[in-house]
């Protein structure tokens, strides 16, 4: 009877901590007939469960069993040491006593611990929670009225979202960018491209976006001008359609406040939104007062020369 109890009660304790931990390893929440019902879980009648509910209920079953064992086990050492008119027998009934209301203390006790340490651990969740991501915006410095963004220090604010691509440039920054799902080849257009092989791949242009380009270089009196930068990009960015194609940098080989104003008109007569870069507030002011619209105008700490930043919409 000792050598039973004892195993009970070793058998109690291993499975009260397997139990505790197993939430953290297992992921199995799919519904499911158990092949043995617990008392209010079904199974006999073709009910389903789930492991998150299953559980606890043998959790429970087992504490409840071995209190029940405690008791039988008290009860009888009681009895035992009361019939018993030897030494030896009421020193046995004294032991079984004894081990029972050790055995009950350490199974409680080891509950306690548990729920002390962490309740969790004893909730058998079973589910493992997504984690909650953000992404907080960068801080950012914009002179003039315009409708472009740039960052502070100087660098651009990189690719946010899905950005699995990325390579390390010549001045040895990381450049990160999105897929170009909607793109074509660059040179397929007809336009003068700066650069045609970005990183080993050819350079490529959203394919509506580069029509519309295409349409403002054959328009009657459009300024010529160059794409200096497509997909992938060559440099960080502050405008998110760097990183996927639907946004090039335009530069105009003769930037005159007429040529300047000139091609913005004509983007507008395609569907296109474009805005004029320059490094300073003075040099943005100064255009402005020669008559480019203060909302196509924007001073950014650094870019390397004066150019459109041009966005499919």
């Amino acid at each position: 009877m000792k050598k039973i109890s004892n195993i009970f009660i070793g058998g109690t304790l291993a499975m009260m901590i397997i139990f505790s931990i197993t939430p953290t390893v297992i992921a199995q929440t799919n519904d499911y007939v158990p092949l043995a019902s617990l008392p209010g879980i079904g199974g006999s009648n073709g009910e389903t469960t789930t492991l998150q509910t299953y559980l606890p209920a043998i959790f429970k079953l087992t504490i409840g069993v071995a209190a029940v064992m405690a008791f039988v086990v008290i009860t009888f050492g009681g009895i035992t040491y009361i019939v018993s008119d030897t030494l030896t027998g009421k020193e046995d009934g004294r032991r079984w006593v004894e081990n029972a209301v050790w055995g009950l203390l350490l199974v409680i006790g080891a509950y306690a611990i548990l729920y002390t340490i962490n309740p969790e651990m004893l909730s058998f969740k079973l589910t493992i929670p997504r984690p909650q991501t953000s992404i907080t915006p960068p801080t950012s410095t914009v002179s003039g009225t315009g409708n472009g963004v740039s960052a502070a220090g100087g660098k651009g604010v990189g690719c946010q979202g899905d950005c699995r691509y990325s390579y390390v440039n010549s001045s040895g920054v990381t450049v990160s960018y999105r897929d170009c799902s909607s793109c074509s080849d660059a040179t397929s257009f007809g336009l003068k491209i700066k650069n045609t092989v970005i990183n080993g791949q050819n350079a490529k242009i959203d394919t509506t976006l580069g029509n519309q380009l295409k349409g403002i270089q054959n328009s009657s009196g459009a300024p010529s001008f160059e794409v200096t930068e497509t997909w992938p990009p060559t440099v960080r960015h502050a405008a998110q359609g760097q990183y996927d194609g639907t946004s090039v940098d335009v530069g105009l080989l003769n930037p005159s406040v007429s040529n300047i104003n000139n091609f913005i008109d004509k983007a507008k007569s395609q569907g296109l939104r474009v805005v004029y870069e320059v490094s300073t507030p003075s040099q943005a002011q100064s255009y402005i007062s020669k008559g480019v619209p203060s909302s196509n105008i924007i001073s950014v700490v650094y870019i390397t020369g004066e150019h459109f930043s041009v966005y499919k919409n």
